[in-house]
């Protein structure tokens, strides 16, 4: 490679290296858009699928430039509850397996954050193998989220999921 090509490969790696967060949110944006715009012309579940995945890709290179970027982490979290409870079924647990660290950073960057408590119990319900610990963080989770909450419907989605740890279930 002669030093001219050098110099241009690093120009756009050093480019790419200075993208914002907020660069990358905004290409997430951009594929959230083309996914309402394709529901609305009934594009198949295979096709929104790819284009969620793509979104979260942005998503998740945003959160790794910025770790506490909230609206990052909402986008995020309510992605991987759509692509796992309507688009990909079958897979939900890795869906929610994968996801599970970003929840913990979420709820630890905002500990009484109530999305970050919502968020976090919905995902490490939705995930194998949970120590005692964990199941006891994610009763504490929830009852924050129950107690300062004013949205009903989801309050009543929280207390279905603490109660089978408060009966010992699972």
């Amino acid at each position: 490679m002669s030093k001219a090509h050098l110099l241009v490969l690093g120009t756009i790696i050093a480019i790419a290296g200075c993208m914002s967060s907020k660069h990358y949110l905004g290409k997430a944006y951009e594929y959230q858009n083309k996914i309402e715009e394709l529901k609305s012309r009934n594009a198949s579940k295979a096709v929104l699928l790819g284009y969620y995945k793509k979104m979260n890709s942005e998503i998740l290179i945003a959160l790794d430039k910025d770790p506490k970027y909230k609206e990052a982490y909402d986008l995020y979290f309510s992605s991987i509850i759509t692509i796992s409870t309507v688009y990909d079924t079958a897979n939900k647990e890795n869906y929610f397996n994968e996801a599970l660290p970003y929840a913990k950073a979420y709820k630890l960057y905002y500990p009484n954050d109530l999305e970050a408590n919502y968020f976090f119990t919905i995902i490490m319900d939705g995930t194998l193998d949970k120590t005692d610990a964990e199941k006891d963080e994610l009763v504490k989770s929830g009852e924050f989220f129950i107690t300062n909450s004013t949205d009903d419907l989801k309050k009543e989605e929280i207390r279905k999921i603490i109660s089978k740890y408060k009966a010992g279930a699972e």
